[in-house]
């Protein structure tokens, strides 16, 4: 199972199995036509867009660092910015070794709030967070636990997802 939903938090596998589920739930117009209905094929033709345009660009990234599982690494902003989503990957050519984490976000006071609704658990190939839309000047990640004490992640970085079109 836990590597079910790591496989399925990448986007694009995200877009094929939204695609699935819309051919499965379209079985007797497929049936009828040997088409994909067109008002289906719109919709995830949006859905496939708005993701391109969430992660076309970071608000802010990190790529490729080494740390332990005690240190927090922080994305800052240079103003105030609204994100809502995180990206995490694991250089899966050093193995996996995420167990838990948390995603934070610095409020107006200075101190970090815990954002709800993060996964939490392993990070492996792709993991990608959504939360409440928040104002902030920085991001941060903290490694929970691991299964090992030094980390190597590939990608950390902030982003402001759009809805569909």
């Amino acid at each position: 199972l836990f590597f079910f939903s790591v496989f399925f938090l990448s986007c694009f596998s995200v877009l094929f199995f939204c695609l699935v589920v819309v051919v499965a739930t379209a079985a007797l117009a497929l049936c009828e036509t040997g088409r994909i209905p067109q008002e289906y094929v719109d919709e995830v033709t949006k859905f496939g867009d708005a993701l391109r345009v969430s992660f076309n660009s970071s608000l802010a990234e990190i790529n490729n660092v080494t740390l332990t599982c005690s240190e927090p690494l922080v994305l800052n902003f240079t103003q105030l910015v609204t994100v809502d989503t995180t990206m995490l990957r694991e250089d899966l050519t050093q193995g996996q070794a995420v167990a838990t984490y948390s995603i934070d976000v610095l409020n107006s006071d200075g101190v970090w709030i815990p954002q709800n609704g993060v996964n939490g658990e392993t990070v492996g190939n792709k993991v990608i967070d959504f939360f409440e839309a928040t104002s902030t000047t920085a991001v941060r990640f903290r490694c929970m636990s691991s299964v090992r004490s030094e980390l190597y992640l590939r990608h950390f970085g902030a982003y402001k997802s759009q809805p569909p079109q």
